[in-house]
C-alpha cells in the first residue's frame, strides 16, 4: 500500500479554489494527512482526489469544502484533533461503524452545510498518527451511501492489516 501525503494547498487546488488568495494556517501538524494511492501510483487517480474534482464543483460547495479542510488541518495540530470540533461549525462524527478483527472501526465524516462531507479515518500505529482522506461527497440522502461505506471498509481493513 502506497501513501501520498496531502497538503492543504494541494487539496484546495484540486477543488478549484485559488490558493493564492487563501490565508495560511501556521503550526505543526501532529497528524499526517494522507490518502492511499491507486495501483497506478498517480494521485489524480485516487478516489479522494477524483471525488474532490467531481463533487466540489460550484462556489457554495467550495465554501463548505474549504471550511472542512481548514478545520481538519487546524485540528491536526492537536494531539486529540476531535476536540477541535467541539465548538466548530464543522461537525466531526461517525458516518459508519463495522467490526473487524474483534474491534469496532469507525469511518468518520466532516460535515458542513446540509449535504457536504469529507470521509476520514484517523489511525495511530507504530509509524505515527495518520488521517486517511477517503472521499469527498455532496450527499443526496441522509444516510451515508452504501458504496461509500463499502469502499471505506475495504480501505480501513487495508490500513489495519498494513500495520503502519
Amino acid at each position: 500500500m502506497k501513501l501520498h501525503r496531502l497538503s492543504r494547498t494541494y487539496i484546495l487546488d484540486k477543488a478549484g479554489i485559488n490558493t493564492a488568495k487563501i490565508v495560511s494556517i501556521n503550526g505543526t501538524l501532529k497528524w499526517e494527512p494522507v490518502m492511499i494511492l491507486p495501483a497506478s501510483g498517480l494521485p489524480e487517480k485516487a478516489v479522494f482526489i477524483k471525488s474532490v474534482m467531481a463533487d466540489v464543483n460550484e462556489n457554495s460547495k467550495r465554501a463548505h469544502f474549504m471550511a472542512m479542510i481548514d478545520a481538519i488541518f487546524s485540528g491536526m495540530m492537536l494531539d486529540d484533533f476531535s476536540k477541535y470540533f467541539a465548538n466548530s461549525v464543522v461537525k466531526y462524527k461517525v458516518a459508519h461503524s463495522f467490526k473487524h478483527a474483534g474491534k469496532t472501526e469507525n469511518l468518520r465524516e466532516l460535515k458542513h452545510g446540509n449535504k457536504d462531507r469529507i470521509y476520514l479515518y484517523p489511525y495511530t500505529g507504530k509509524m505515527g498518527r495518520f488521517v486517511f482522506f477517503f472521499e469527498a461527497a455532496h450527499k443526496n440522502q441522509q444516510q451515508t451511501e452504501t458504496a461509500v461505506k463499502e469502499r471505506a471498509e475495504e480501505l480501513i481493513k487495508k490500513v489495519i492489516e498494513a500495520n503502519l
